[in-house]
């Protein structure tokens, strides 16, 4: 929760930019405030930045299955985690395969070929399941959570990302 509160998480351009500015910003805020103790590791810090990102709610982040699926984020890298955990979130809720370039934010990049080359690592690595539906939609399954997400667009644009045409 402090990473959240301190930090610019909720702006959209927060996504882009990388760890270590996040760690700077966040370090002046708990300066600013007057946070005592000594400041939070670099690597806790991506760790919950991860997990904010993920967007769990209570409910779910106090479920067995998201304790099991932050134990399974530890078998990615670090700048890695946050997209596993999302999928991981997705799946346990039982919500729609989150789209590339919602994949693409949570990696802080606009690269939807690079967000579908992160399923595919996610794959390789035994983590996850890819597959699709007979409509062509997109489902990330974990075997390990036993569970798999809806089928779910992955051209899909988000809402966050839209801007306004000159005409509206």
């Amino acid at each position: 929760r402090a990473v959240g509160r301190l930090g610019h998480l909720g702006d959209p351009q927060a996504a882009y930019r990388t760890d270590s500015v996040l760690y700077q910003e966040f370090l002046v805020r708990a300066r600013m405030r007057r946070v005592s103790g000594p400041p939070m590791p670099m690597g806790e810090f991506r760790r919950r930045v991860a997990v904010a990102r993920a967007g769990v709610d209570e409910e779910t982040a106090a479920s067995e299955g998201w304790q099991t699926a932050l134990s399974l984020s530890v078998r990615v890298s670090d700048d890695l985690q946050g997209v596993f955990l999302l999928l991981a979130k997705a799946a346990l809720r039982n919500e729609e395969c989150p789209s590339d370039q919602r994949i693409a934010r949570a990696y802080g990049t606009h690269s939807a070929r690079r967000a579908r080359r992160l399923l595919g690592y996610f794959e390789e690595q035994g983590l996850v399941v890819v597959h699709t539906d007979f409509s062509g939609k997109r489902i990330v399954a974990f075997p390990d959570l036993e569970a798999e997400t809806q089928p779910g667009d992955p051209n899909q644009v988000d809402a966050e990302e839209q801007t306004p045409s000159a005409a509206e």
